[in-house]
């Protein structure tokens, strides 16, 4: 038999070096895999989570841009007549106060970030000529911001007329938020009454963070409270 011409195999050294570079080359493709995945799953997240702070700044816009004082109509006497006045009761906007400085949401319990009230007046006896007749709020809704476990939800209650109803009973409106700072800025252009709103919200399983603020210009006054505050209505 010829030696020379047999077919020669391969080593287990050969072998195992073999599976080895194949074992690595798997490893780091699969890792790329991971790391594109996870880049993907981010910033996926993070364009979501930014169209919903921006939807939830808007909202938050939109309501505090109607938070009104609770006007009372009725009668005084102006030397001698009895004429129709307007009574106002200031209903400022309450909110969380931790003096300009981030606070957690991390709480397992439900909190208040902010409250304030929308008042709509009811006008049917302004220019009536029956001097019994009066008019007076038509209702009132108190509109509360709280927070739990990184979770902001909002909930709307007609405070008047009685019976007291629940019209929006703490809906959800923005997820993920680890940090909120709430706070009152000074600005002469707008007599003072401007409302600081800022959001760090934090990805469920990374180690990553991004930060909204917005600012809000107040009608009624700004009332500042600890977190032990109650509602009030």
């Amino acid at each position: 038999m010829n030696i020379k011409n047999a077919k020669k195999g391969y080593t287990l050294v050969e072998v195992m070096v073999s599976t080895a570079v194949l074992s690595v080359l798997i490893i780091l493709i699969f890792r790329l895999y991971s790391y594109g995945n996870s880049i993907f799953n981010y910033n996926y997240w993070q364009q979501s989570r930014t169209r919903e702070v921006e939807i939830f700044y808007e909202f938050l816009r939109n309501d505090v841009d109607r938070a009104a004082n609770r006007n009372q109509a009725g009668y005084t006497t102006i030397m001698g007549y009895m004429v129709k006045a307007i009574t106002t009761t200031p209903c400022p906007v309450h909110y969380y106060d931790n003096g300009g400085a981030y606070f957690l949401l991390n709480s397992t319990s439900e909190n208040k970030l902010l409250e304030f009230e929308m008042n709509e007046a009811d006008t049917s006896g302004l220019y009536s000529t029956m001097s019994d007749e009066a008019w007076s709020i038509g209702k009132t809704i108190s509109v509360q911001y709280t927070y739990q476990k990184g979770t902001i939800y909002k909930t709307r209650t007609i405070t008047h007329p009685a019976p007291i109803q629940v019209i929006e009973s703490r809906n959800k409106v923005l997820e993920d938020v680890e940090k909120v700072k709430i706070y009152k800025d000074n600005d002469p252009a707008l007599d003072g009454n401007v409302l600081k709103f800022a959001l760090i919200l934090k990805h469920p399983t990374r180690n990553k963070y991004f930060e909204a603020e917005a600012s809000f210009s107040i009608k009624v006054p700004f009332s500042p409270e600890t977190s032990s505050w109650m509602w009030y209505y």
